[in-house]
Order: C-alpha cells, then structure tokens, then sequence
C-alpha cells in the first residue's frame, strides 16, 4: 500500500513529480499520432453504403477498397487544382 504522511491508504495518491507512474516516451506518442493519421486517412462507408452492400450480397476485398481509395484521392487532388484555378 501507498502511504501518504505515515498513514497507508489503498490508493495510489497523485503527484506532482509522478515517480512511481509509467514514463511515456515520445516514441509513443509518435507511435499513435502515425496510426491516428493512417486511419483517418482510411476510406469510410456510411451504414446506409454497408448495408446496400450487404443486401446486394457486394463483398469488397482489400485490392478494391484500395483501388477506391485511390479513386477518391485522385478526386480530392483534381478538386483541390480546381479551386486554385478559381482562386487565381
């Protein structure tokens, strides 16, 4: 047990300096900031899309998720050179 002014409580108190808490590197955070931007780069089907898949009986693997992935990314690359061309 922890003990806060001689007295043992079934608790471990919160400090300022954290010595007994667990170190996080900043290998860590890196780590999930990396996986954070991966799957938000991710395509995303509304339910409304998986379930007009399911009841077509449509299943995608991972090469055409990836082929539409692409597709979007292209999408998003022309929209963006578009409005510039606006913008200029």
């Amino acid at each position: 047990m922890a003990e806060v002014n001689g007295i043992s409580v079934p608790f471990i108190p919160i400090t300022q300096n954290n010595s007994f808490g667990v170190n996080k590197s900043q290998s860590d955070s890196d780590s999930f900031s990396s996986i954070f931007e991966q799957e938000l780069d991710k395509i995303k089907f509304s339910n409304h899309a998986l379930k007009r898949l399911e009841n077509r009986n449509i299943q995608l693997d991972n090469s055409e998720i990836n082929k539409i992935q692409d597709a979007v990314n292209k999408a998003v690359l022309f929209i963006n050179k578009k409005a510039l061309r606006i913008l200029w």
